[in-house]
Order: structure tokens, then sequence, then C-alpha cells
């Protein structure tokens, strides 16, 4: 899991994504305004609901 924060319009924006580990392909993504761990926890689930193939 990687987090980073993105300068947008003088306020942040966080770019949350989830890796594989071995190939680092992107699993899943997800955009917020806000840091709060609600925000990884949904990503997190949401990858684990929909399968588990890297996008490509």
């Amino acid at each position: 899991m990687d987090i980073s924060y993105i300068n947008f319009k003088g306020s942040f924006v966080y770019l949350i994504s989830v890796l594989d580990g071995f190939s680092r392909a992107v699993l899943a993504w997800s955009i917020s305004t806000r840091m709060e761990s609600l925000d990884t926890q949904l990503v997190l689930w949401e990858h684990a609901t929909n399968g588990l193939e890297a996008i490509s």
C-alpha cells in the first residue's frame, strides 16, 4: 500500500494505491481529499470483493 499526497490548487489530495509486492503492479487505487484510515480500508475492501487482478 502506498499513500502519496499531491498539491492541487493550494490544497492536498491523497492518492491511495494497493501494489503487488512482487510485480509492483497497481491492484487498486483511490483519490481522497482527506487522509483517514477509513479511506485506506475502503480501497482494500473494494479490491478484496472485486477480485485480485492487476489494473491494466
